[in-house]
């Protein structure tokens, strides 16, 4: 029963069921329509022709009568003469029981014959093999009488039905054409819906209010609701360049003092050894603002950086090569699987220093003896790099701060950094055009975090 959660499929099934309920009604109707016109216009007809066929009958005479009916070109009706037959034989015919099946005929119809007039006698009799409509009369032609049977035409009872067929299809057709045009309707609302979502899935994956909902050829309430959303949008994307260029700012105009004051500490700290703490302090937290304007310029898109066709492998060895003593120290295992020929775009420096990165925490919440594995998954467009620790992984709290600048969970706040090294990493992924993303994983039966990085492939 998902559907009752769902207000558009709701809605259409409950069209759908109108509908049949619609069409079912009028079939119905149809068979009622048929039946009344039969009752209130055909059958009086057919009876008021009798009348003026006794009338003329009379008036006439048999011969007279005749002619004048064979003649009448624009009659509906049609006229079979039988063999005239005896008083007697006629009035034993008159009085003959019915058959079982025709009695509630008779009933309606009232007594076949009555001495008592002289006029003609009528019943009503329906044929069902062809569909047609008749009355029996008897008229007297002498001492005898014969029996006329008036039919009336075929083509008359159609085309007083003709209109009900054209009526059902008429309607059946506009509730069919207002369920497409609903269900266009609705798909239409729903790719609106899903613009939004894809907006908002960029906005969260880039960590960038930049984007907008798109809005053209579109309307009514829905037009300003979007309108609002990426007013909305602008605002926000407004606030936060402002709060990164104040932080830029504030990060410029103390890097410089901070620069001088650690290149007084170095030299004082050669002199005098009980200042080399400070010295250590003040080399940290000048790193600390160099990683911060990095970071800025990654964001803002005023860092450049060259693109260059590079191979994935060869710059995974480069990065062994430098951390290959610290996994060694720490006697942590290492497994790579990366085929040689997988090249992808980049800038080698930012994605040497963003895999530096990665691998550095990996040795650092990662226990002595541990197991580490980098490995690539590839598609026929896209090539992944993973790097899995068994460091226990963030939790799924965790997993959605591990990007924020100077977020630090508690299992690293016992080690040494600043909590911007994946902030880092995220804006240089998203800077060279990849994608990066973080889950909890296992590996060799024990869990870690694993950090996935995304590339386009090269053309070769």
């Amino acid at each position: 029963m998902n559907w009752l959660k769902d207000p558009f499929k709701r809605f259409l099934y409950i069209y759908w069921g109108l509908a049949l309920l619609c069409v079912c009604l009028l079939m119905f109707t149809r068979e009622t329509i048929s039946f009344r016109m039969m009752e209130n216009s055909i059958i009086p007809l057919l009876e008021d022709e009798a009348q003026y066929l006794e009338t003329l009958w009379a008036e006439e005479g048999p011969t007279e009568a005749k002619q004048l009916l064979l003649h009448d070109q624009e009659n509906i009706f049609r006229y079979q003469f039988k063999t005239p037959i005896s008083a007697q034989a006629f009035e034993q015919a008159a009085y003959t029981e019915p058959e079982a099946e025709d009695a509630a005929l008779f009933e309606e119809s009232g007594p076949i014959f009555d001495p008592t007039e002289d006029t003609g006698i009528r019943t009503l009799t329906i044929s069902d093999d062809e569909e047609l409509l008749s009355t029996d009369i008897w008229l007297p032609v002498g001492e005898k009488w014969q029996q006329v049977v008036i039919t009336l035409s075929p083509a008359f009872v159609q085309s007083q039905l003709r209109f009900i067929e054209p009526l059902l299809y008429s309607v059946i057709a506009v509730l069919l054409a207002g369920l497409f045009a609903a269900h266009y309707m609705i798909q239409g609302i729903k790719k609106r819906l899903r613009d939004v979502n894809q907006t908002s899935i960029d906005i969260r994956r880039a960590q960038s209010a930049r984007h907008r909902i798109p809005d053209h050829n579109l309307s009514g309430p829905l037009a300003e609701t979007i309108h609002e959303i990426n007013a909305m949008l602008e605002e926000l994307e407004t606030a936060a360049e402002k709060t990164r260029q104040q932080a830029n700012n504030i990060a410029h105009d103390l890097r410089t003092p901070l620069t001088s004051v650690y290149h007084r500490v170095q030299v004082l700290a050669q002199r005098q050894p009980e200042l080399a703490e400070v010295e250590q302090m003040t080399e940290k937290l000048l790193s600390t603002f160099n990683m911060l304007l990095k970071i800025s310029r990654l964001e803002t898109n005023s860092e450049r950086v060259e693109m260059e066709t590079i191979n994935l492998s060869g710059m995974v060895e480069d990065v062994l090569d430098l951390y290959g003593p610290v996994l060694e120290d720490r006697r942590q295992t290492l497994s790579v699987s990366i085929a040689e020929n997988e090249q992808i775009v980049t800038s080698r420096a930012l994605l040497f220093h963003a895999l530096c990165n990665i691998l550095d925490n990996s040795c650092k919440f990662n226990a002595e003896g541990s197991d580490i594995a980098i490995w690539t998954e590839s598609t026929d467009e896209r090539i992944t790099l993973n790097i899995a620790d068994q460091s226990g992984g963030a939790g799924k709290a965790g997993l959605s701060r591990l990007c924020e600048k100077f977020y630090r969970s508690d299992q690293s706040r016992q080690s040494e950094g600043n909590g911007l090294g994946l902030s880092f990493v995220s804006a240089a992924v998203r800077k060279m055009g990849g994608e990066l993303s973080l889950s909890d994983d296992l590996l060799n039966q024990k869990t870690g975090l694993k950090v996935s990085v995304s590339f386009s492939l090269s053309e070769h």
